[in-house]
């Protein structure tokens, strides 16, 4: 025990000083490399407006994405001081231009802040704008993230810009949807792979290098996949490596919905271990593992993030222990700021809001699964039934992490109910298992039954 202890103290140690590091160095050239890159971004946000619209086929309907974020992460990139690239990379300033900007604003609990003199509300276009233009009086920290998308996006801004850049990611998400696509066909057989990329579909996968937002998560979700998929009968110990992807999504990624990265591991996992035991019906020890699996998601995503929080208060002093508790506190209550009112919305309220967002796919995905059941119905439904309780139980996760985090999920849910993904996997994988067209035993366990 105390040998698998140090084990995990020893990699959060490694990848503690690791993170660090590659964040200096991606912080030590001067952003006049990226400036001309920044402002051609600038105006092509300024076009777009802090919420891009776009078209989802399979929502039926014009769904947005989130330009201020996108913004911000830029702004971010661009507002570094190679100087000082270490504290410029931890206490992640946006709107900082050395010897112009004035007064710069500490990370506080809430949401982030713009420049008070010039907007009445949050506005990351308009600031990207104006600092790559020399506008930057006021400078605001969001040191509470590790903005780990650096490693990427500051080399990605010497070369391209903003649109460039949207058009690189889709071409990558491309190219790992159909690697991902064709390992699931390979391992599990058609349906169980139509299934999958009807949901990466249905979440706008597609269309999500559009999001600087939106691509680590995503991007982690499907190499995870992938990994695991290549490497399960190699892998001795899932809870490290359900540990490590935990640390990685944290790293990465700003807080969206960083679930789904877990959803797809424990939804493989499942596939695997019944197929290993050729279907045979193993509930409770599948329920323990997705117990135990995700802790380990969340002790690597938590303990990594407060990684840094230690880190700038011993190095810095900036309270960060404290100020990180409490925006966890914030996140998680029903206070809501909606322009310059505040108004209350309950857990339940901030459920059905996300689920609102994905009902076309769930109303296709339900519609699908009872044609299914009335093509081929079958008499055995009740005891089929016990092998779609561990995936139902991963399909309630993320409507749980909804309820908890009541704030975050209802100020952006346009986002945030992607997280749903394992809510839509289970509605299409519930028919195919009570109609045997997958997790069916046969008498012969080598034989290809999915």
């Amino acid at each position: 025990m105390l040998k698998k202890i140090m084990k995990y103290v020893v990699t959060l140690i490694i990848l503690t000083w690791f993170f660090i590091v590659s964040l200096t160095v991606v912080s030590s050239f001067p952003s006049s490399w990226i400036r001309e890159n920044t402002k051609k971004s600038s105006e092509t946000l300024m076009k777009e407006g802090n919420k891009k619209k776009y078209f989802s086929l399979s929502h039926f309907e014009t769904l947005e994405f989130d330009n201020y974020s996108d913004a911000l992460m830029i702004n971010t990139a661009y507002s570094i001081d190679a100087k000082a690239p270490l504290y410029s990379i931890l206490v992640a300033r946006k709107n900082y231009i050395p010897g112009v900007t004035k007064k710069i604003v500490e990370d506080f609990v809430g949401d982030l802040a713009s420049n008070s003199n010039k907007y009445d509300k949050l506005d990351q276009v308009n600031e990207l704008y104006d600092t790559v233009r020399g506008e930057a009086p006021e400078s605001y920290e969001y040191a509470r993230y590790w903005h780990g998308y650096m490693l990427f996006l500051r080399p990605l801004l010497i070369l391209l810009d903003y649109w460039k850049i949207r058009v690189l990611l889709l071409a990558i998400f491309a190219v790992l949807a159909i690697r991902f696509l064709v390992l699931v066909e390979k391992e599990f057989g058609k349906l169980i792979c139509i299934i999958f990329g009807i949901v990466l579909c249905e979440i706008d996968y597609f269309y999500i290098g559009l999001s600087l937002l939106n691509t680590p998560t995503t991007m982690i979700m499907i190499i995870f996949g992938i990994f695991l998929l290549k490497n399960f009968e190699k892998i001795r110990d899932f809870s490290y490596v359900f540990f490590l992807m935990g640390c990685f999504a944290n790293f990465f990624c700003l807080l969206d919905y960083p679930l789904i990265t877990y959803e797809m591991g424990i939804i493989i996992y499942l596939l695997y271990q019944s197929k290993k035991r050729n279907y045979e019906i193993q509930t409770k020890q599948d329920l323990i593992d997705i117990l135990k699996l995700g802790f380990f998601w969340i002790l690597g995503y938590s303990v990594i993030w407060g990684m840094k929080w230690v880190f700038i208060d011993i190095i810095y002093h900036k309270h960060m222990v404290s100020l990180g508790l409490q925006q966890i506190l914030y996140r998680s209550s029903n206070t809501i700021a909606w322009g310059k009112e505040i108004i209350h919305a309950n857990p339940v309220l901030a459920i059905c809001i996300n689920i609102l967002f994905m009902g076309v796919p769930i109303l296709i995905n339900i519609a699908l699964g009872v044609m299914l059941l009335y093509i081929k119905p079958n008499r055995n439904l009740l005891h089929r039934m016990r092998n779609t309780i561990p995936f139902l139980v991963v399909a309630l996760i993320p409507i749980v992490w909804l309820g908890l985090f009541t704030n975050h999920s209802f100020q952006h849910s346009f986002f945030a109910c992607r997280i749903l993904f394992s809510t839509l996997m289970f509605l299409l994988l519930l028919p195919g298992i009570l109609t045997e067209k997958i997790l069916k035993r046969e008498d012969n366990s080598e034989k290809k039954t999915i």
